[in-house]
This record gives C-alpha cells, sequence and structure tokens, in this order.
C-alpha cells in the first residue's frame, strides 16, 4: 500500500479535520475513491511537536479487512529552546483500495519504549 502525502483536502474531508484539531484523535474517511487516514495531536503550547502517519497495510481475513496504522509523536529535545505558541500537529494521507475497510487499528508510537493502540469504529 502507498500512503501519499494529502496536500489538497476535500471538504468532508477538511470539515472532519476541523473538528479534531484541539484533540488526539484519529479517523478515516472516504472521499473520491480516495481513503484519507487522519491523525491529530491537539493543542500543544510550544513549537517542536509533530505527528507522523509512518505506513499502513490492509489485513484480510474470513469476514473483516482490517487497516493497521503506525503512527509516532515528535517532542522537542529535553532542554531545547522552542517557541511559546499554539500548535495543532495533524498529519493526513491518503491511499487507495477497490474494498471496503470494517476495522482500523492505530499503533501510536509514544516513545522509545511505549506504543498505544488504539480502535478506530467504522
Amino acid at each position: 500500500m502507498v500512503l501519499t502525502k494529502a496536500a489538497t483536502l476535500p471538504q468532508n474531508v477538511q470539515d472532519v479535520l476541523n473538528k479534531m484539531m484541539d484533540r488526539q484523535d484519529y479517523s478515516l474517511v472516504s472521499s473520491n475513491g480516495l481513503y484519507y487516514i487522519i491523525a491529530t495531536r491537539g493543542e500543544m503550547r510550544t513549537s517542536g511537536y509533530s505527528i507522523n502517519i509512518d505506513d499502513a497495510k490492509i489485513i484480510k481475513d474470513s469476514d473483516e479487512t482490517t487497516l493497521e496504522v503506525n503512527v509516532s509523536y515528535v517532542n522537542p529535545p529535553r532542554g531545547s529552546y522552542v517557541s511559546q505558541v499554539l500548535m495543532y500537529p495533524y498529519d493526513v494521507k491518503s491511499f487507495t483500495y477497490d474494498g471496503k475497510i470494517t476495522k482500523v487499528i492505530i499503533n501510536t508510537k509514544v516513545s522509545r519504549n511505549i506504543t498505544k493502540v488504539d480502535y478506530i469504529n467504522l
């Protein structure tokens, strides 16, 4: 599966992103034959934070089609100088898939040794 950085978003995808910006959240939106993965980190009070959708894969079994997404956080290094500014880090990637996705698993690497698992109900 090839993920593409979404430069221009359809209005329905932009609307979902706007509703998610102030909190950590994930969403999968279908529009015009493309799927869009949205990952937000919520409000950050300094610069230096980001969130990255690293990769994704489709897993098919007898009754479900699961999208498994790997996401990572980037934090400013300890002791670094950062700007005092409100930031709302997010990432949006798109991909094509002809079938219907029934389940989404998000694996978020929050630090070197900690991965958090979330599920999106579709």
